[in-house]
């Protein structure tokens, strides 16, 4: 069957992420304990010493942008408040990329899977098949025959490769969807390939 469909799926993940919430939580306290005027000159303060991301690389800074406090009319309960709004939001921002990422890694190797097995052996099979009934005529020499079977062999595992690698990488979504980190579509066989050195 094809993946499930992509709608619903960040926000299944925001829900079931074990940190978001706490880190939500500690957000609102934060923005709730100062003034929104203050929180408000912060921000414009940092949008103005860092460039906006429509900006392009050339606008990166040659150094380190500095904030001086000293001449912001906000105490530094300002900027606590702040980073923890802007943690809050990078978590979240990372969980719908995680999704993202392993949603199209289940996707493509789904399709890679699905090519393999639908056109790619088969198609194999039948030049085999042909091959055979040229070498009952004795139109095809024993090479073709073996070079066939070879060519027809690897068809069949390269098939069996690509439905594993589909199954990891749906079970790395499923990680995902379940509150975990998605650490890349080879995670899955990494993974496999240390428990199954752990078990000798």
């Amino acid at each position: 069957d094809a993946p499930p469909a992509f709608d619903g799926l960040e926000t299944r993940a925001l829900e079931n992420h074990p940190e978001l919430p706490l880190a939500a939580r500690d957000a609102r306290w934060a923005e709730r304990g100062i003034p929104a005027r203050s929180l408000q000159i912060w921000r414009d303060a940092v949008a103005a010493r860092f460039p906006s991301p429509d900006a392009g690389l050339g606008a990166l800074p040659a150094r380190a942008p500095m904030i001086d406090m000293a001449r912001l009319p906000v105490g530094h309960e300002a900027a606590a408040a702040a980073r923890d709004i802007a943690t809050a939001e990078q978590l979240a921002v990372r969980i719908r990329n995680d999704v993202r990422a392993a949603w199209l890694a289940t996707h493509d190797a789904w399709a890679l899977a699905r090519e393999a097995q639908a056109r790619v052996v088969p198609l194999t099979d039948a030049l085999q098949d042909e091959t055979l009934l040229r070498y009952n005529g004795m139109l095809a020499s024993t090479w073709e025959v073996l070079d066939g079977a070879t060519a027809q062999a690897m068809a069949r595992a390269a098939a069996h490769d690509a439905l594993g690698r589909f199954w990891l990488a749906h079970t790395e979504l499923q990680n995902v969807l379940a509150g975990g980190e998605y650490a890349g579509p080879e995670a899955g066989g990494a993974r496999a390939a240390g428990a199954n050195a752990g078990g000798h």
